[in-house]
């Protein structure tokens, strides 16, 4: 299945586990599996693929491989329904709470309207079911340059939404807006 990343598309390099038998694979393929199966089988992973990657469901707690994000090169996280923004949520914190510099995939079921939301919440690669779509999904890509709310930075790939960082008394994001802006923001 391709995929858009940076601009561009890309085939997806992913092998499921759950597809293949592990011993048909070389170490240096990139293999995919549940967080189910990264839980049972972590070491053993580590152990025999250089390049691994996580799928996480929306309900999923990211929490749980916290602990285990540097042995991770991609953090690949399902939308079952266009709706469902829990994902969104999962992708915020791999990236800017919890520093993950790897992979932030999205697939399922994503519209192209949501493409700008993805990449400001830190996703950097959506899966494109169908192969019609690419064009359109490439242009979504592209639609927007410029930003009034302020959000995670997904061109530097850090962010100063954190308290700890936040440098007036509003915290976050915006912290870094000038504050004759942020009065004219209020009502």
């Amino acid at each position: 299945m391709p995929i858009i990343k940076n601009g561009r598309i890309q085939e997806d390099i992913w092998v499921s586990l759950t597809d293949r038998d592990s011993a048909t694979l070389g170490r240096d393929t990139p293999v995919l599996v549940s967080l189910d199966e990264w839980k049972a089988g972590r070491e053993t992973l580590v152990a025999n693929f250089d390049r691994r990657a996580v799928r996480l469901e929306n309900a999923d707690d990211v929490e749980d491989i916290r602990e285990d994000l540097a042995d991770l090169d991609a953090v690949i996280l399902v939308f079952p329904k266009f709706n469902d923004g829990r994902a969104f949520s999962q992708a915020r914190l791999l990236r800017d709470r919890f520093g993950f510099k790897g992979e932030i995939r999205a697939t399922g079921h994503v519209i192209q309207d949501q493409f700008l939301f993805l990449q400001r919440c830190g996703v950097d690669a959506v899966e494109v079911a169908d192969e019609k779509l690419l064009e359109a999904w490439l242009r979504a890509n592209r639609r927007f340059k410029g930003y009034y709310q302020p959000a995670l930075d997904v061109i530097e790939g850090t962010c100063m939404d954190k308290a700890e960082t936040a440098t007036s008394g509003h915290g976050g994001a915006y912290a870094r807006v000038e504050p004759a802006v942020l009065a004219s923001w209020a009502y």
